[in-house]
């Protein structure tokens, strides 16, 4: 998306709801541009955009197991994914920084979870009292089921930070370490992860 008077555009991850609408998920900045452009916008009205095709980063098809890592909006994309048909159990790790935030997204998280086309649903709250302060905690915590998902020929996606995907990729290092599995990056060539951070 650009913003009116801009000539540099903005990327986000989109994804499509249970009714098969267009998702975009995006945190609106005190100074940002095109945050507040969008946040301005009125119900009907049109913007003009266009979709780049990440073609390294779709639901695949012949995992029986995925893993589904996001921090912040980067849990757009995976809001459609849990909700298709498949026949692979589907895990959403996700990284947020309060309860009020879980808010706007946990009807379609619940639906999913009720309807089984999501298996487990793993939360931590940055900004909240708990013991899972980051999804890289959660991970670390499920350490031997992310050893067998990537053993069984699983798949991981991971959808937000880039910092937060480099938190990840040395915790899967050391998974796959201590596990006794291959290196991390057999599994990353065999296109077992797949990444859409920014």
């Amino acid at each position: 998306i650009t913003p009116p008077n801009e000539t540099s555009e903005r990327l986000y991850s989109i994804g499509k709801n249970s009714n098969g609408h267009l998702l975009l998920s995006i945190k609106r900045h005190s100074h940002g541009v095109c945050s507040n452009y969008l946040n301005e916008l009125t119900p009907n009205q049109q913007l003009k955009a266009t979709i780049i095709k990440n073609k390294k980063f779709h639901f695949p098809k012949k995992s029986k197991e995925v893993l589904l890592i996001a921090n912040g909006t980067g849990i757009a994309p995976f809001l459609g994914m849990m909700h298709q048909k498949t026949t692979a159990s589907i895990y959403l790790y996700w990284g947020t920084r309060t309860k009020t935030s879980e808010e706007l997204y946990k009807p379609q998280i619940l639906e999913a979870l009720q309807k089984k086309t999501l298996q487990q649903y793993n939360v931590a709250f940055s900004k909240e009292e708990n013991t899972y302060n980051y999804v890289q905690d959660l991970i670390e915590r499920d350490e031997k089921n992310i050893a067998n998902v990537l053993a069984n020929g699983g798949s991981i996606m991971i959808c937000g930070s880039i910092a937060m995907r480099n938190d990840i990729f040395i915790l899967l290092e050391k998974i796959c370490k201590s596990n006794n599995l291959q290196p991390f990056e057999t599994y990353n060539n065999k296109v077992q992860i797949l990444t859409d951070c920014y």
